[in-house]
C-alpha cells in the first residue's frame, strides 16, 4: 500500500491521533513555558472544547459526505479540473493543498468583512484569552460554511484524496499551534514567522482594536507572514509590531 493510500484509508484515526497529540503537547508547553499565562485552567477552556465537540457532531449529522470521502468519490469518476489533466501526482498534490489554503484564507477575509459572517466568526474572537483551546472555538454554522466551501472545491478540482487529508491535518493542527500560549525566544520567533504564523504574530489578529484584527488575516498553512497578506492598509506601526515579537500585549489579559 502506498503512503497516499495509507493516509486515505486511515484518515480518521490519523487526524484524531495527530490532533490529540498536538493538543496535549501544546497544553504542556503553555503550562511550563507560558507567554502570558492564558493557558492556566479556566472555565473558558471547557467552553471551547465543548464547542469543538458540537462542531464535530454538526458535521457528522448534517453532512452525509465530508471532504475526504467526496474526494475519493470524485477521483474514482475522473471528474474535476485535475481529473481532466495528466499532471504528475506530486504537482497535483501540491497545487491542491495550495488552492485549499488560498480558499480558506479568502474565507477568513470574508468572515471579517461581511457582517452576517462576522456575527458567526465573532464567537472565535470573543474568547477573553488566547491559548491552545482557542484554536477550536468556532460557531457551528461557521464550521458548516467552511465545510461547504471545501466540498465545493473538491467537486470542482477533484484533488488527490491524500492532499485533502494533509490539508485538513494542517488546518486543524495549525489552528492549535497559532493560538497556543507557549513562549519562543524573540530571535527564534522572528526567524520562524517568515515561514509559519507564530502565536505572538497571530495574537495581534485577536486584538481588541478592529483595525489590527482586520489587517492581519493570514492563511492557515502559513504561505506567508500575516503582514504580507494583509486584508487592507496596515495601520501605522502594525507591521513593525508583527516583526518585533511585541504582540503579547495586543489584547488584555484574562481574568478568567
Amino acid at each position: 500500500m502506498s503512503i497516499a493510500a495509507l493516509f486515505v484509508t486511515h484518515e480518521a484515526a490519523m487526524r484524531l491521533s495527530a490532533f490529540g497529540a498536538v493538543l496535549l503537547l501544546l497544553a504542556a508547553l503553555q503550562w511550563h513555558w507560558p507567554t502570558r499565562g492564558d493557558g492556566r485552567p479556566a472555565r473558558r477552556q471547557l467552553t471551547n472544547l465543548t464547542l469543538a465537540l458540537i462542531d464535530s457532531l454538526v458535521l457528522r449529522v448534517f453532512f452525509p459526505m465530508l471532504a475526504v470521502s467526496l474526494a475519493i468519490t470524485v477521483e474514482s469518476r475522473s471528474d474535476g479540473l485535475l481529473g481532466a489533466v495528466a499532471w504528475p501526482y506530486w504537482l497535483e498534490f501540491t497545487l491542491a493543498v495550495l488552492v485549499f489554503d488560498l480558499a480558506i484564507y479568502w474565507q477568513h477575509r470574508l468572515l471579517h468583512q461581511i457582517p452576517l459572517l462576522w456575527r458567526l466568526h465573532r464567537v472565535h474572537h470573543s474568547d477573553i484569552a488566547i491559548d491552545v483551546t482557542s484554536g477550536v472555538r468556532f460557531h457551528p454554522l461557521e464550521i458548516a460554511v467552511s465545510m461547504g466551501l471545501k466540498l465545493g472545491l473538491v467537486w470542482v478540482l477533484a484533488p488527490p484524496p491524500a492532499a485533502v487529508v494533509v490539508f485538513e491535518l494542517l488546518l486543524s493542527v495549525g489552528s492549535l499551534i497559532t493560538h497556543a500560549d507557549y513562549a519562543l525566544s524573540s530571535g527564534l520567533d522572528r526567524r520562524v514567522r517568515w515561514l509559519l504564523v507564530t502565536p505572538s504574530m497571530h495574537r495581534i489578529h485577536h486584538s481588541t482594536r478592529r483595525d489590527e484584527t482586520t489587517a492581519t488575516s493570514a492563511s492557515t498553512c502559513r504561505s506567508g507572514i500575516a503582514c504580507s497578506v494583509a486584508t487592507g492598509p496596515i495601520p501605522s506601526g502594525l507591521k513593525a509590531s508583527c516583526l518585533s515579537a511585541c504582540s503579547a500585549s495586543a489584547m488584555p489579559r484574562s481574568r478568567a
